[in-house]
């Protein structure tokens, strides 16, 4: 997996996804994302899923694991095939720290519903 993690002040983080996901380089990332946002903090999370190939059930548990340590008023994600949109959709349901989540089909659509009060 291939990961590029941007933060756009104030409160946006903008993660890629490229390849298959796997569960330690999952770990890896979520310590990249403590280096760009207080996770005591509210954060929004936008996520290229265009190019993710994979999510495997080993993964799942680590992003579920991974996301609870972060405080997220809204994750946009864009781009997901169906089974990725029903795979990622479940992760998040597990995710109490999550408020709001949707899955668009393009970054455009993603970032107005994130600009959205």
């Amino acid at each position: 997996m291939k990961e590029i993690i941007l933060f756009e002040p104030p409160e946006i983080l903008v993660v890629t996804l490229e390849g298959v996901l796997k569960a330690e380089e999952v770990r890896k990332m979520f310590q990249k994302w403590a280096t760009f946002v207080d996770p005591s903090k509210r954060v929004k999370v936008l996520v290229d899923f265009t190019t993710l190939k994979e999510i495997p059930p080993d993964t799942r548990e680590a992003l579920k694991e991974g996301g609870r340590k972060f405080q997220m008023s809204k994750v946009a994600s864009f781009g997901a095939s169906t089974k990725l949109r029903v795979l990622a959709g479940l992760v998040l349901k597990m995710i109490p720290q999550v408020d709001k989540s949707a899955f668009f089909k393009t970054e455009a659509e993603a970032r107005a519903w994130l600009a959205e009060e």
